[in-house]
């Protein structure tokens, strides 16, 4: 009966170690109370750049050098105990060059029938995790950099720019825009009780127009242009909305001044024509 069960034993110990090598993860078994390692599998080997053999023997805290054993068993401690089920952490590993690797561990506490127990540390390599959150670093700041350089723009222009959803509602206006149609200004509608005239007195959005004269009742007179354009707004069906950037320009003065050379031109004789 003995020979039965250990062979069933040894059958559940190879079906168990085919399984964690094929897993690409970083697997360690050690000694809870000794720290040395007793099982690595193809993923830690690889990690640690050392073949398995050459792990045999080691300490877990031989691949981990930032940590010293009395902090490493405090970590563990819990998991011994049954406090807690398991624990995750980063840190880094180094290899058998000399390098390190940076790495998120999942560790838990396993106990046996013959009432032993023993530790298994997952380790991912994370360094692509952090280059990735680097790179998204860099991209986010150059885009705030960009987005501040723009506002700048925006602001020192004196044509009045408006960015306009499909809806109407005013998603971005510069200084120009505000001093047009009021600080509290919302949408298309807002602009249009501003100026005095009906939104249906205005471009519609979605025609792309050039330099269309409005004339306001106050006397003003205002070129008008749309530009159509897709600014990557998704709602929640997934349906990309259409924005319409808005640029208005007062002409009030150069049409004026355009009326007052006619009609000096008009005051001349045939001759001097």
């Amino acid at each position: 009966a003995t020979v039965i069960e250990q062979a069933a034993l040894h059958a559940a110990v190879s079906r168990f170690k085919a399984t964690v090598d094929a897993t690409l993860d970083a697997v360690f078994m050690y000694d809870p109370h000794t720290l040395h390692l007793t099982y690595v599998n193809r993923g830690a080997a690889s990690l640690a750049g050392s073949d398995p053999t050459e792990l045999a023997g080691l300490r877990v805290l031989d691949l981990q050098p930032d940590l010293d054993e009395d902090s490493f068993r405090r970590r563990i401690r819990p998991l011994l105990t049954g406090e807690v089920d398991s624990a995750t952490s980063t840190g880094t590993m180094v290899r058998r060059d000399g390098s390190t690797v940076p790495v998120s561990t999942f560790t838990q506490c396993v106990r046996l029938p013959d009432g032993s127990s023993t530790m298994i540390l997952t380790a991912q390599d994370i360094a692509d995790q952090i280059e990735a959150k680097a790179q998204l670093a860099r991209i986010a700041q150059q885009e705030r950099h960009r987005a501040a350089e723009l506002a700048a723009v925006l602001e020192g222009m004196r044509d009045a720019v408006l960015v306009v959803d499909d809806e109407g509602t005013i998603r971005l206006a510069n200084g120009a825009a505000r001093e047009l149609g009021g600080p509290a200004l919302g949408d298309l509608d807002g602009l249009a009780r501003a100026l005095g005239v009906s939104t249906d007195d205005l471009p519609h959005l979605a025609e792309a127009t050039v330099g269309r004269s409005v004339a306001l009742p106050d006397g003003r007179w205002l070129d008008w242009s749309n530009y159509p354009t897709s600014l990557g707004n998704v709602d929640l069906e997934g349906d990309v909305g259409v924005s319409t950037i808005v640029m208005i320009r007062d002409v009030t003065r150069q049409r004026e001044a355009d009326r007052a050379g006619c009609a000096v031109v008009e005051g001349l004789p045939l001759a001097r024509r």
